[in-house]
């Protein structure tokens, strides 16, 4: 992930979620928009948010599996990159509970 370069992210149109930059092809194949991106527009749309990451990194699940319903953090350097944020202040990170399949997130998104 760390070779990849701006032309290999979907834009999508914050409007309606459409694509207004799908990547090139690569060995053929077509690039293919995520099933999550309902779930990432619904996230875009509700929560006002600036844009939307997703990871599956071991950490990240680790801290969605015993904080709850909300990661919250404070003192952390890297606050500050997100606007309104400093390091003395608490970011709220709300937490969704899992489904089988990611497209069946949305709607717990927007409950």
């Amino acid at each position: 992930k760390e070779l990849m370069q701006p032309q290999d992210i979907f834009v999508l149109d914050p409007a309606d979620g459409s694509p207004l930059h799908t990547p090139p092809a690569k060995d053929g194949v077509p690039a293919k928009l995520s099933e999550c991106a309902p779930l990432f527009q619904s996230a875009y749309d509700l929560m006002g948010a600036g844009a939307v990451l997703h990871s599956h990194a071991l950490e990240a699940v680790m801290v969605t599996l015993t904080c709850g319903d909300e990661f919250r953090i404070t003192g952390l350097e890297m606050i500050k990159g997100i606007k309104g944020h400093a390091y003395h202040d608490t970011l709220v990170v709300p937490v969704i509970e899992n489904t089988p399949r990611e497209c069946q997130l949305t709607a717990s998104l927007q409950a």
